[in-house]
C-alpha cells in the first residue's frame, strides 16, 4: 500500500494539501496518509504524526517564541520516519519546519517533493543547497522560479499557481449573492503577526477613508473557520465607527472580492487573487522592528508583493514598513482609484499576469506529477 506524509502549518497549506490528497485519492484506491498536524480541512483517515501545531511565524523574533515546541515536533516526525518510512514526503510551503523537515526526510532515504518551496530567490540564498541537497523535486507557483532554480542545478517544475484553481472553483458555481460593488477590500493577512501588526494601522486607514469614502462598504476576506477570530479582532480595536459598514467574509469571497472597486492589501497570496479578479489595490506590510532591520540586510527581491515580482515592473504601489503609513496608504490608493492611466495600467497588468499563471486544474496536474513517486 503506497503512503505519503504532508506537512504543512498554515490555513492555505492546509487546504492545498486537502485538495491534492483528495485528487490522489481519485487515482490510488489504497492510500496510507499522514500529516505533520492534526488537520480538519483534510480528508478522513489521515493520521496527524504531531498532536500540537506550531504557530507559523513571520520575522525573527516571532519565530523564537515557539522554539520549544518546534524542536518537540521536529524529534515526533524523526521518530515516524524511523519507523513508517513514507513513500513521499510532501511539503507544502511552512518553511521553517519543512525545510528541516526535508533534511530529515532525506537522511532516511524518503523522496521529498517541495510544493511552494522557500523563496530563496528573494532572500536567505543559502538555503538554495539545501533544497539541492535535501529535495527531490520543486513544485514551484511562480513562473519565473523554474528558471531560476534550474540554474542552481535543482529539479523544478511549474504547474500554475493554485490560486487559478481557487477562483475558478467558485466563480463557476452560479450562487446569488449579495451586491457589492460599492465596496472597498481590506486585507489585513491571516496569520497572527501578520494581524497584530495590520490591524492597528488599518483602523487609522479606516477611519481617514470612512470620511473621504462616504457611503462605501468596507469586505475584510477571512479564511473559513476564521471568520469570527476576525469580528472580535476589529471589535477588540474598536473600529465602531466604520462596524455598520464593515462585513467580514468566507464563504463566496471571490465572488465579493470580484465586485469590490478597488483593494487595500497586505502583501500576500492575496494580492494575487485580486490580480486573478481584476481588481485595483494598494499594497502594504508591516513587521516588527527586528525583522524589518534582518530583512534589509538579507532580502534581496527587487519588490515584495507578486504581481510586482511576476511582472519584473512596479505595477502597484508598495508601502512597506515605515512607508505603511495612513496617510500614505490612503493617498496611493486614492490616485490609483481615481487616475484612469494608473487603473489601466495596472489592469493591463492584471492580464498579462493572468495569462502567464496557467489554465485551471493547477490541483490535478500536481497529484498526476506526485504518483510518478508512489508508483
Amino acid at each position: 500500500m503506497a503512503s505519503i506524509f504532508i506537512s504543512t502549518g498554515e490555513p492555505s497549506g492546509h487546504s492545498y494539501g486537502a485538495k491534492i490528497l483528495r485528487s490522489l485519492r481519485n487515482h490510488i484506491s489504497h492510500l496510507r496518509a499522514y500529516s505533520l498536524f492534526p488537520n480538519t480541512t483534510y480528508p478522513a483517515n489521515v493520521t496527524a504524526v504531531v498532536r500540537h501545531s506550531i504557530p507559523a511565524a513571520i520575522g525573527i523574533s516571532e519565530a523564537f517564541k515557539s522554539i520549544k515546541s518546534f524542536f518537540l515536533s521536529l524529534m515526533e516526525v524523526n521518530r515516524f520516519f524511523e519507523k513508517h518510512s513514507p513513500d513521499l514526503a510532501l511539503l507544502i510551503d511552512f518553511p521553517e519546519v519543512n525545510m528541516r523537515i526535508a533534511r530529515l526526510a532525506s537522511r532516511q532515504n524518503i523522496p521529498v517533493v517541495y510544493f511552494i518551496p522557500p523563496q530563496v530567490w528573494a532572500w536567505r540564498p543559502w538555503r538554495v543547497q539545501d533544497l539541492k541537497k535535501y529535495t527531490n523535486c520543486l513544485i514551484v507557483i511562480l513562473p519565473f522560479e523554474k528558471t531560476f532554480y534550474e540554474s542552481k542545478g535543482i529539479n523544478a517544475v511549474f504547474l500554475g499557481h493554485p490560486v487559478v484553481d481557487l477562483i475558478n472553483d467558485e466563480l463557476s458555481k452560479s450562487e446569488p449573492i449579495e451586491e457589492y460593488s460599492n465596496s472597498i477590500a481590506v486585507v489585513p493577512g491571516s496569520r497572527k503577526s501578520e494581524l497584530n501588526h495590520h490591524v492597528p494601522l488599518l483602523k487609522k486607514v479606516l477611519y481617514q477613508l470612512s470620511s473621504t469614502w462616504a457611503n462605501t462598504s468596507i469586505i475584510v476576506p477571512a479564511p473559513k473557520g476564521m471568520e469570527n477570530t476576525f469580528r472580535r479582532i476589529f471589535l477588540s480595536h474598536e473600529f465602531s465607527f466604520c462596524m455598520d459598514n464593515l462585513k467580514v467574509v468566507s464563504e463566496n469571497k471571490y465572488h465579493v472580492l470580484q465586485q469590490c472597486a478597488g483593494a487595500i492589501v497586505a502583501s500576500g497570496t492575496a494580492t494575487l487573487e485580486l490580480t486573478c479578479l481584476d481588481v485595483p489595490m494598494v499594497v502594504f506590510y508591516r513587521v516588527s522592528r527586528i525583522s524589518a532591520a534582518v530583512g534589509r540586510l538579507l532580502i534581496r527581491a527587487q519588490f515584495a508583493s507578486l504581481p510586482n515580482l511576476i511582472m519584473g515592473a512596479r505595477l502597484v504601489p508598495e508601502l512597506l514598513q515605515d512607508d505603511a503609513e495612513p496617510d500614505k496608504i490612503l493617498f496611493f490608493f486614492t490616485e490609483v482609484m481615481k487616475n484612469e492611466k494608473l487603473l489601466e495600467m495596472q489592469k493591463r497588468g492584471f492580464r498579462q499576469i493572468r495569462e502567464r499563471l496557467g489554465r485551471p486544474g493547477v490541483f490535478n496536474r500536481i497529484a498526476h506529477y506526485i504518483m510518478e513517486f508512489l508508483k
